[in-house]
């Protein structure tokens, strides 16, 4: 049975119909191809894909000859008459038809871009289509390009019946757990159009928290722009430190601005002047990685998967997951100031093996942010420096027209607030001036934490001795030796860190172990493990222990600079009696002194647990100092 699914794109609509024969013996697919690229008003083909047609008498005529032919059993034929008579196309004005089984990327992108342009210039519009042509032709030559949401087309992408499906991030296949929509891109971002068949309301809800970094990075720009919020026409309201923006009753953003920052600063606000807003939002550069990975996760073709195992466990926090690096953000404009209130995603897989393999392109609103996948299993972790990916970002920075605004650490995974800069003039009926105490920024005011902070006496090493040492080394890998320039980059799985507190003896213990991997998570190299026990002459300068009634532990301060001193002191007695153990292996210069690099994110997410008696009594690191960064 002959099949045929159209893309048809006019300057302001767009419909993507199926058409299928009832029978081996109709000529309906036939009939439409026929009528499209023989009997309507053609202005030029499009390679062999397409065809420009003109909206003249000829090709309405047309149009409703066939669907006269077929409207008995073929009620769906009305949409290509529909598509001029409802969308007011005007006379002359020409539309782009495209077979969707043998269209390129770059046959659609460039006719979306056509439509955009508004001369009428016969000369300009050569000249435009030729430079944009070359640009799809070189990125097409390199890559295997699929791009969403760039003309207005809804995809869902996956399997649609639920009893087929398979969790692309944890694997369920129960249809009962497929009841939600997954939004591929958040809804809250202004995406109606891209959905993934293949997330199960588990992940799609877990992974909330990740998406959320990025849109708390959009949150400014999702009001000025008017993106509005979930079941509302109104733009979202959002409270920083510094101002609110709040709809009017139009729906449309007001921004607020508090006084007293601005007189502080002694701005002059008679005149123009540059001022950046700090949102009250928590998020991490991390996170944001994270949630643009996500998209391209959802998105991706389902043969594609295979290669992003570890990235979609790295998304999933299941465990402390862990690289020496994560390659830079790039964020950045359109050269052409293209807007996109409706987010596109452009996820471009490397044909050759001199670059990465994966890249997307999020194009949102005012901005554009370009971004490799990490841990994909066949770059073997050959792109994960900046160094590496300069060539790589150029041409596509070149290709797709980008102009790069700054580079964003993708490895952060500190906690801070995001800002926006802004050009701000007065008088303008849009932003207004108020105290700090109005009621507009009342959600800004933060309950403060009613804790104190205890304070110890500057840190000394004085009578804080090694007492015992326990290694274990177990080689996992006894194949061929492994160069030692593939040892630079290695898979790591921490266990949590882990100090046991002895008031009883003035000891403690400090103790963790890792599994390494190659850089491919899937050979297993080796394990270690050690357990450090240290003991502290002077125990109580640097360990506050606060006790209830009935002698349970109710609170507990630790000098931070203890914690890292111990974890410092704890890995270089562990390596003396660890590299013998590595001796005759290929993991000789494993040295475990190299993870102190790793001391801030692991020690963030370690645990004091205090012996009382036959009781423990577990503290959680974050908790005691403050740390800005939790598991997810």
């Amino acid at each position: 049975m002959a099949t045929l699914r159209l893309y048809i794109y006019s300057r302001n609509a767009r419909l993507n119909p199926f058409f299928s024969d009832k029978d081996e013996q109709e000529s309906f697919i036939d009939d439409i191809r026929r009528t499209l690229t023989h009997d309507c008003e053609i202005e030029r083909f499009v390679n062999s894909c397409g065809v420009v047609l003109l909206n003249t008498q000829k090709t309405r005529d047309a149009l409703h000859v066939l669907q006269s032919k077929y409207d008995a059993n073929h009620r769906e034929i009305r949409k290509l008459t529909m598509f001029i008579s409802a969308n007011g196309l005007a006379e002359n004005e020409r539309f782009f038809v495209f077979d969707a089984g043998t269209a390129k990327w770059s046959d659609r992108r460039l006719a979306i871009d056509e439509l955009r342009i508004s001369s009428t210039s016969y000369v300009e519009l050569a000249m435009y289509h030729n430079q944009h042509y070359h640009n799809y032709f070189e990125v097409e030559r390199f890559f295997d390009v699929y791009g969403y949401g760039f003309d207005g087309i809804k995809v869902a992408v996956g399997e649609p019946d639920k009893s087929k499906r398979k969790c692309r991030f944890c694997g369920c296949t129960d249809p009962g757990k497929y009841k939600d929509v997954a939004h591929a891109i958040q809804d809250s971002l202004g995406n109606k159009l891209l959905v993934c068949y293949e997330e199960c309301d588990a992940c799609n809800h877990k992974l909330n928290a990740v998406e959320d970094h990025f849109l708390h990075l959009m949150d400014v720009r999702r009001c000025i722009f008017h993106i509005a919020r979930k079941n509302s026409t109104k733009s979202p309201h959002v409270i920083g430190d510094n101002f609110a923006l709040h709809p009017d009753e139009n729906g449309d953003a007001v921004l607020y601005l508090k006084k007293e920052p601005i007189e502080a600063l002694h701005i002059n606000i008679d005149k123009p002047f540059g001022y950046r807003l700090h949102h009250k939002a928590n998020v991490t550069n991390e996170g944001i990685y994270k949630a643009l990975a996500k998209m391209v996760i959802d998105l991706m073709p389902s043969d594609r998967l295979c290669h992003f195992t570890n990235t979609i466990k790295w998304l999933r926090s299941e465990e402390i997951w862990s690289s020496d690096v994560l390659p830079s953000i790039i964020f950045g404009s359109s050269k052409e100031r293209l807007f996109y209130k409706q987010p596109a995603l452009d996820v471009c897989f490397n044909k050759e093996e001199d670059g990465p393999y994966c890249t997307g392109i999020l194009w949102i609103y005012d901005v554009v942010y370009l971004f490799v996948m990490p841990f994909v299993d066949v770059d073997r972790g050959k792109f994960k420096w900046d160094g590496s990916l300069v060539e790589h970002w150029k041409f596509l920075l070149d290709r797709f027209m980008i102009q790069s605004l700054n580079l964003q650490d993708g490895w952060d995974w500190h906690r801070a607030a995001p800002w926006i800069d802004m050009t701000i003039e007065f008088p303008n009926p849009r932003i207004i001036l108020k105290d700090g105490n109005d009621d507009v920024f009342v959600e800004a005011q933060v309950k403060k934490d009613d804790e104190e902070a205890v304070s110890f006496p500057a840190f000394t090493s004085e009578g804080i001795i090694v007492n015992r040492v326990k290694v274990d080394f177990y080689c996992q890998y006894h194949g061929e030796a492994i160069p030692i320039e593939e040892l630079h980059d290695l898979t790591f799985h921490f266990d949590i860190p882990i100090y046991e507190i002895e008031p009883r003896t003035n000891q403690i213990v400090v103790k963790t172990s890792i599994q390494v991997n190659d850089t491919t998570d899937k050979v297993a190299y080796f394990a270690e493990s050690f357990k450090v026990v240290f003991s502290l002459k002077y125990f109580r300068r640097f360990v506050r222990l606060e006790y209830a009634k009935k002698g349970e532990l109710n609170n507990l301060a630790i000098d931070i600079a203890l914690r890292d001193y111990l974890f410092e002191q704890a890995l270089k007695a562990a390596e003396n009696k660890a590299k013998p153990k590595r001796e005759n292996t290929s993991f000789e210069v494993c040295s475990l002194v190299k993870l102190l690099q790793y001391k801030e994110r692991l020690l963030s997410l370690a645990y004091w647990k205090v012996r009382i008696k036959k009781r423990f009594f577990v503290f959680s690191d974050c908790i005691i100092h403050g740390v800005d960064y939790l598991p997810q």
